[in-house]
């Protein structure tokens, strides 16, 4: 996609959330992750040049560079040290992972990629936005894995803030 396009629907999303009374928003920064560099350098020129313009009308915009969550442990030989320091560099950003059904992933496994997206968010000292238990699967317990993962965090001195969405496993889970 070009960069004109992608400024435009970003510029319209962004339009439509003011009209309608948002006065911050965040938004996934799709293409970020790309293997061709110059798709991600796009995305991160359109909301630069979004996030800015909104901000003189009173719209504070933040974007999240996103993975799926193995990659943050370097899962299929993605880097992602060099993913982390990209998105650091713009103001604005945050981490984040969408981490599917994690039902199926052995919970040591799916905690050491918590950790390493933990990891990589304390040394730049970012916040971090998660899709978590985004399934109707009961057996999905993320959101339980990633409070011992955070746990271990907070102890290494992250003190940024976290966000957990999508979390609709939850409700299908038995009482504790």
């Amino acid at each position: 996609e070009n960069a004109v396009d992608v400024r435009r629907r970003m510029d319209f999303a962004l339009a439509t959330a003011y009209h309608h009374g948002c006065r911050a928003i965040r938004t996934h920064l799709d293409g970020t992750n790309s293997e061709d560099p110059r798709v991600a350098a796009t995305v991160y020129a359109a909301f630069v040049r979004c996030r800015d313009a909104w901000k003189r009308r009173g719209l504070f915009v933040q974007g999240v560079a996103n993975l799926y969550l193995p990659l943050w442990a370097g899962a299929f030989g993605f880097d992602a040290e060099a993913f982390a320091d990209e998105a650091a560099s713009h103001e604005d950003v945050v981490l984040g992972a969408y981490c599917g059904n994690l039902a199926e992933t052995p919970e040591d496994e799916s905690e050491a990629h918590f950790r390493a997206l933990l990891e990589h968010a304390r040394t730049r000292k970012l916040p971090v936005d998660l899709h978590v238990d985004e399934t109707n699967d009961a057996r999905s317990r993320g959101v339980a894995v990633f409070a011992r993962a955070l746990q271990a965090a907070r102890a290494k001195g992250y003190s940024e803030p976290v966000i957990l969405g999508h979390a609709t496993a939850l409700a299908l889970q038995p009482d504790a």
